[in-house]
């Protein structure tokens, strides 16, 4: 008995471990992979964004909203987070002049 909870456990966290390895590629993996990212009323006309594709690149539209909320795929390549995420254009501001900071200091 012990032995098959160990192989079932052993099986259930192999499967998840490969889940959480897919990173989004397309284009249409990225959307939908960003519309996870909040509930439909903000997604549904959100800006949807790519991760710059070189460090100081610029984020690239994969599809124009008419709201105020930019959602991005998760993850970027080499970050330490898995998870998509929305954002009010605010919080967009703030954080492009806290990455602009970050570069100039340097």
């Amino acid at each position: 008995m012990k032995l098959t909870v160990l192989c079932l456990f052993a099986a259930l966290t192999a499967e998840a471990q490969s889940m959480t390895e897919h990173l989004p590629v397309t284009d249409a993996e990225k959307i939908a992979d960003a519309l996870g990212a909040a509930p439909n009323f903000i997604t549904d006309v959100a800006t949807i964004v790519d991760y710059p594709a070189s460090k100081g690149g610029e984020f690239r539209v994969l599809r124009k909203g008419s709201n105020e909320w930019t959602c991005l795929p998760g993850p970027p390549p080499g970050s330490r987070h898995d998870d998509p995420g929305c954002f009010e254009a605010t919080i967009v501001f703030y954080l492009t002049l806290s990455l602009v900071a970050l570069i100039c200091a340097r």
